[in-house]
C-alpha cells in the first residue's frame, strides 16, 4: 500500500487493480495509473513465481534484486515490466522479450516454476547438471534444436507401453517444449541450453501426461 507521502503526478501501488495469491506466489497490477514503485516494496513478500506489471505506466527502471523496488526478490520471480525500462538480469521481461532466462533446478522448497504468460528470449539455460550416460527425466518450457539436442546427448519417447514393458524411441528431430523425455547424457557436467530465440511458455495442461 502507498502511504500517499508521494508528491505531484507520481501515482504508486496500492490494493487497486491488485491481484495478490499468496496460494499460487503470483502478483499481477493491472492499473495503468500507476507510474512509479517504492523501494523495497516486494521485500514482506514471500517467494513469488512472478510479479507481472506490464499493464502499468512505469518507465525508467532498472530493474534490480539487489537495490530498489525488485530489491529481495528471489533470482527465480519472473519480473514482467512495460516497454520502456531495462536491465542486466536474468529472468526479466521487458514488453515481450527477455534477454536471458536462467532456470534454476535446485529450487528451494517452497520456491515453483511459473509463468504470467509467453514470451521469447535469445537466451536459455537450465542450471541443472548431468553425469554421462545417467539416464533422466527431462521436460522443459521451451524448444531445443535438432543440431544443439546432438551435442547435449541421446533423448528418449516414450513410443508405447504394453503388459508392463515400456518401448522407447530415439529422438533426433529437436526437442519440443512440455513433452516428456528420457535423457543420457553425452558428458559429465553436461548442462543444457539454447541461443537461439525460443519462446517460453507454460503447458496447456498443469502436467505431462
Amino acid at each position: 500500500n502507498s502511504e500517499g507521502d508521494v508528491d505531484g503526478d507520481e501515482v504508486t501501488v496500492t490494493d487497486e487493480g491488485v491481484e495478490y495469491d499468496a496460494e499460487e506466489g503470483t502478483l499481477v497490477v493491472n492499473n495503468p495509473d500507476v507510474n512509479t514503485l517504492t523501494d523495497d516494496m516486494f521485500v514482506g513478500f514471500p517467494f513469488l513465481k512472478y510479479v507481472d506489471l506490464r499493464n502499468t505506466s512505469i518507465t525508467g527502471v532498472n530493474v534490480s534484486r539487489e537495490s530498489g523496488p525488485f530489491a529481495g526478490l528471489s533470482k527465480n520471480t519472473f519480473i514482467y515490466m512495460p516497454v520502456g525500462n531495462t536491465t542486466n538480469e536474468a529472468n526479466v521481461i521487458i514488453g515481450n522479450i527477455c534477454q536471458s532466462v536462467v532456470l534454476d533446478a535446485d529450487m528451494s522448497e517452497n520456491e515453483s516454476f511459473g509463468l504470467s504468460g509467453s514470451f521469447v528470449s535469445g537466451c536459455i539455460e537450465l542450471d541443472r547438471i548431468f553425469k554421462k550416460d545417467e539416464t533422466t527425466t527431462l521436460c522443459l518450457p521451451f524448444d531445443i534444436c535438432a543440431e544443439d539436442m546432438e551435442y547435449f546427448g541421446h533423448l528418449y519417447h516414450v513410443k508405447s507401453v504394453d503388459q508392463g514393458y515400456v518401448k522407447v524411441e530415439e529422438v533426433t528431430d529437436g526437442l519440443k517444449a512440455h513433452v516428456p523425455y528420457l535423457f543420457k547424457a553425452a558428458d559429465n557436467n553436461t548442462q543444457l541450453y539454447t541461443l537461439d530465440v525460443v519462446e517460453m511458455s507454460m503447458p496447456a495442461e498443469p502436467s505431462a501426461s
